[in-house]
């Protein structure tokens, strides 16, 4: 019996204590780890407009002197002597003219500088001027003309009743605003002042 007690008491000396032996594997998996976030790109920088870029270099030609493909030996705008022009080049020189101001040729077409948006008549001396804030592209080519809103809209209309577009017979293009009706003439600053209140298709009120 002495030996049966001894027994026992080393089985439960060995025995794991109660809450070790039921005690849970509680500990957590390690979190992943996170990605570091890649930087931004940096914005491209803005092209400036065309009529804000610098000049381009143009090389000479003609005399035995060819351009490089793509390019066409000819007199650029506002220029004396033959050089190879490229589209891109012709591009900056004519949003950089005179005439991209006074005549709205601020585009390229067929070589040449010209009006290729409205956005080029509508900030022209020809809008100002003479009304010629539209555009148009018709066959005999693009140019700025005057519209119905166009010359409603300048002083013309109330001084001088000059009012509504006027296009010559055969004409593509509407290049001038003049009266359109007696009452553009009657209504007019010209009528009151001066008494030129008579109107007549396709000429200015009269007296």
């Amino acid at each position: 019996k002495q030996e049966e007690k001894k027994a026992e008491a080393t089985q439960k000396d060995d025995a794991p204590a109660p809450d070790e032996a039921a005690k849970p594997d509680t500990a957590a998996p390690a979190p992943d780890a996170e990605p570091t976030p890649e930087p931004a790109p940096e914005p491209a920088p803005a092209e400036l407009p065309l009529a804000e870029q610098p000049t381009p270099e143009l090389a000479p030609c003609g005399d035995g002197v060819a351009c490089a493909d793509g390019e066409q030996c000819r007199v650029p705008p506002g220029g004396e002597e033959m050089k190879c022009v490229s589209e891109a080049a012709l591009a900056i020189i004519c949003a950089k003219s005179p005439e991209c101001a006074s005549q709205g040729k601020c585009g390229v077409r067929d070589w040449n500088c010209a009006p290729t948006s409205v956005e080029h008549c509508a900030k022209s001396a020809l809008c100002t001027d003479s009304a010629q804030c539209g555009f148009i592209d018709a066959e005999q080519g693009p140019a700025c003309i005057a519209t119905a809103e166009s010359c409603r809209a300048w002083s013309k209309c109330a001084d001088f009743g000059m009012c509504a577009p006027h296009t010559t017979a055969g004409d593509a293009y509407t290049y001038w605003c003049l009266p359109g009706s007696e009452s553009d003439c009657t209504e007019s600053a010209g009528c009151k002042n001066n008494n030129r209140c008579k109107f007549e298709l396709g000429k200015p009120c009269e007296p």
